[in-house]
């Protein structure tokens, strides 16, 4: 019962913070061809990323709008491209956005029946029972810390802001707990996951 709540919790915040962001988009006339087009990708089945993706670039708009922001979505080319510029006081930044949902191991894994039991995810995917040590924290950390290294999507010389969206409800169970270098459970400490994404080391102990 506890955990239905907090999941109840965690479905009405998300989907106010969806609703808040298309109404704030939709409030503006120039935004409006823009918000149709992720809408229609919200629809799409087939490829659920795409999706995802799209509701992600629709929250971040919102909320930048919401905050005082003057949102320049950037129409999409050959070439690799941010989602956003932003303007604020004379000040300029570009925004990409990054939603973030199961490992494909996972998805497989709950495709793999039509049963209706019970199964367990976890965020950034289960442990691989044939590497020893591995942890969801380590693997949750890694989905973090390689996010777009290589990405080209920044004009050179130009200010950007990675917008990493975990609203999608793959990433449900990664509460504030991940993102907090320690934290005690069950009388031991451990750090969270999402903390290790982005300042942890590759080769120490996760």
């Amino acid at each position: 019962m506890f955990r239905s709540l907090i999941q109840d919790g965690i479905d009405m915040s998300v989907l106010h913070n969806t609703s808040e962001a298309i109404r704030q988009i939709d409030l503006r006339p120039e935004y409006r061809e823009w918000l149709s087009s992720r809408l229609a990708r919200c629809l799409s089945i087939d490829d659920f990323s795409s999706s995802a993706s799209a509701l992600g670039e629709v929250r971040a708009g919102g909320a930048w709008l919401q905050g005082g922001f003057q949102v320049h979505p950037i129409a999409e080319n050959r070439n690799p491209t941010c989602d956003f510029q932003i303007s604020c006081n004379g000040l300029e930044t570009y925004v990409e956005v990054a939603t973030k949902q199961m490992s494909g191991l996972t998805a497989d894994y709950l495709n793999s029946s039509s049963d209706c039991r019970e199964r367990s995810i976890c965020p950034g995917g289960a442990p691989d029972p044939n590497k020893d040590g591995e942890t969801i924290g380590e693997n949750a950390g890694h989905k973090f810390a390689s996010i777009m290294p290589k990405a080209k999507q920044v004009p050179h010389g130009s200010v950007a802001l990675l917008w990493v969206d975990v609203q999608d409800e793959d990433w449900w169970p990664a509460d504030i707990t991940h993102t907090k270098p320690v934290v005690s459970f069950n009388g031991d400490f451990y750090s969270g996951g999402i903390w290790h994404g982005f300042y942890g080391s590759k080769d120490q102990s996760l």
